[in-house]
């Protein structure tokens, strides 16, 4: 019994110690939780403040750019124009409605350009650029004229997109394409004839002798042939394939050269079966 006695206390300070380690760990298991909840609130915090601090930052960097643009420093001492034909620099100028004094960054180029086109039709492709610190180049790329349409005893002018630039009394010295009835034409818009067919085929012919570098007074094509004038009384008469191919391969451009060089003024280009041009003296 006495020996039992003697372990008791033993049994005691263990079975305490362990109680304690019990406690610690309880008050572990509570205490952690809380410092684990408050770490990603301070985190957000810390976040909150970085965003607002690079947030007035930024204020400050594009109110200091605002500043410095909008500086008589960048107001537009010099307007220059380049690549114009038919229209005059003072009146692109106008045109445009810039004028010297007028800050160089605030403006919409966009809504300059639309405006020059709706103007007038000779406006093709505008581009404004900017040389600091005053000076603005306008750059035009007008539109020319590359073919017509008869409309009444006066002529639709047409670039080589079909875009109507003007209308004129008398035949200027470009293609006429024959046969055509238009259905509406707006100037700066693409005309639109009734014959579409024969008015796209025409169009193609005009751009294939222009790239070949020949010219024809005129072009009619009809259901069975094409009727090309290449001046005077002399003529090209064939099917659009068979045109279409002679002038792409050249043997259209060797004959007419032929023709030139011994100064004949008429006469009739055909093609024969086996696909070869041929030329005779006489014409319908």
């Amino acid at each position: 019994m006495a020996e039992e006695r003697e372990l008791n206390p033993e049994l005691t300070t263990d079975t305490m110690m362990d109680m304690q380690q019990e406690s610690d760990i309880t008050e572990d298991s509570i205490v952690q939780p809380e410092e684990e909840q408050l770490r990603p609130q301070r985190r957000k915090k810390r976040k909150k403040k970085h965003y607002l601090l690079k947030f007035f930052i930024l204020i400050i960097i594009v109110g200091a750019a605002f500043l410095v643009m909008s500086s008589s420093r960048f107001d537009i001492t010099e307007i220059k124009v380049e690549g114009n034909v038919n229209i005059a620099a003072e009146t692109a100028i106008e045109d445009s409605g810039i004028k010297t004094g007028d800050n160089i960054f605030f403006m919409n180029k966009r809504q300059i350009v639309k405006k020059m086109q709706e103007k007038s039709p000779l406006y093709g492709d505008v581009t404004i650029d900017r040389q600091l610190p005053g000076t603005l180049t306008i750059n035009v790329a007008e539109r020319t004229a590359a073919m017509t349409l008869p409309y009444g005893e006066k002529y639709v002018v047409l670039d080589a997109q079909g875009i109507v630039i003007g209308l004129v009394d008398s035949q200027p010295q470009v293609t006429e394409i024959k046969g055509i009835t238009i259905k509406k034409m707006d100037s700066g818009e693409e005309v639109e004839p009734k014959e579409a067919e024969i008015y796209q085929q025409s169009v193609e012919i005009i751009q294939k002798a222009n790239a070949a570098d020949l010219f024809f007074k005129s072009v009619s094509v009809g259901e069975k042939e094409v009727v090309c004038n290449v001046y005077d009384r002399l003529y090209v008469k064939c099917t659009y394939d068979e045109l279409i191919k002679i002038i792409d391969n050249g043997d259209l451009k060797g004959v007419l050269s032929d023709i030139y060089g011994r100064k004949i003024k008429r006469g009739t280009v055909t093609v024969e079966k086996e696909g070869y041009c041929s030329f005779s003296p006489t014409f319908e």
